[in-house]
Formats: structure tokens, C-alpha cells, sequence
């Protein structure tokens, strides 16, 4: 996310912001508009609204580049999947709970965990309660799905 808003700001793209909770999105602007000067936010909105189609007008008028939704997995995918024809915006991208970490609401995973592909196991040790069902049950049945495609493949 964050190297995004630098190739944005670098190359002049406009940025709308949809998702998380209200002072999250709101921190998260004024830190990208410290952080990036030339940054072009045309518009931002938390991820708590009512009405649907006065978001997609919102947005629609805000003629953003580039529009990320932090609703998180799944509800952001499905959001722009449902969505998407609508807005007329050429580039959208769910971006989880990049808004919160830049924003510095949340603290992200040590590096070395990061780089080792395991932030999934570190915010899942900080809210096990929250996160069980989707890395528990949504990574064992992955990866069932996974070794049954690849039985299929075998002769």
C-alpha cells in the first residue's frame, strides 16, 4: 500500500480511500498528505455507510485513478466485485488492513516474519478470538482444495 502511494504521488494518479473505522481514514489522509506532499487524495470515507449508492457517487464524482477499500477479506472483494462497473474508476484494490498499520493503529508483524511470509500467524496470535475461523478453517480448507486439485493432475 505504502509503495503505492509513492508511485501515485510520483506519477500524479488521484487516490480515493474507502474503509476502516472513521479516525483511522482520517489519520491515515493527514499522515500520506505529511508524507507525500504532491499527493492528490480526492476523497476518503470510512467503512462504516449505510447507503451504498451514495458511496459510488461519491466516488463516481471524486474521478479517482486509484481507489483502495480496507474492509477487509472477504468483505472488500466482494464490495468491489459487486461494485465495480459502477464506479468507472480504472484501478481498485482491496488493501485489508494497510489503513490501520500506516495510520498507525495497529502494529504489523517483526520483519523477519513478514519477510518470511508468516504476518498471517503474528496477527492471528494478537486476535485469535477474531481471526480463528478465517486462517484455521479458511487455510485448512485451502489447502485441502489444493492437494485435491492436485490428485486430479496425476495420472
Amino acid at each position: 500500500f505504502e509503495k503505492l502511494m509513492q508511485l501515485a504521488t510520483e506519477r500524479g494518479y488521484q487516490i480515493y480511500l474507502l474503509g476502516a473505522k472513521p479516525e483511522v481514514v482520517e489519520a491515515l489522509v493527514k499522515k500520506l498528505q505529511k508524507q507525500y506532499s504532491q499527493i492528490k487524495i480526492v476523497g476518503y470515507r470510512d467503512g462504516y455507510f449505510g447507503q451504498n449508492e451514495e458511496v459510488i457517487g461519491d466516488i463516481k464524482a471524486a474521478r479517482p485513478d486509484i481507489l483502495c477499500i480496507a474492509m477487509g477479506s472477504p468483505r472488500q472483494e466482494k464490495w468491489i466485485a459487486g461494485n465495480l462497473e459502477k464506479l468507472r474508476v480504472p484501478f481498485a484494490i482491496g488493501v485489508g488492513g494497510s489503513f490501520d498499520h500506516v495510520a498507525g493503529f495497529s502494529k504489523r508483524a517483526p520483519v523477519w516474519m513478514q519477510q518470511a511470509g508468516l504476518e498471517w500467524l503474528y496477527r492471528f496470535l494478537k486476535e485469535p478470538t477474531r481471526l480463528w475461523k478465517r486462517y484455521l478453517v479458511g487455510n485448512l480448507l485451502f489447502i485441502s482444495l489444493v492437494i485435491k486439485q492436485a490428485m486430479k493432475k496425476k495420472p
